[in-house]
């Protein structure tokens, strides 16, 4: 897949797919990983991944029901 409308992408650079199945992927291999580390390593993960497809300024909000 080229860039948007035809334009490729710069040498070296990621070609990102922001569709619904590449969020869902996304979300799903973040879910596998975080149920493996302490809660206090999830949200560098999540804030990692999310800077690699080109968002900043993540937010995360986490339930505690103990």
């Amino acid at each position: 897949m080229a860039g948007e409308e035809g334009v490729s992408p710069a040498m070296g650079e990621e070609i990102v797919d922001r569709s619904e199945g590449f969020g869902e992927r996304l979300l799903g291999l973040l879910l596998d990983r975080a149920r493996l580390m302490p809660p206090q390593l999830i949200a560098p993960l999540i804030a990692e991944e999310v800077a690699r497809v080109g968002g900043r300024d993540v937010s995360i909000l986490l339930q505690d029901y103990a």
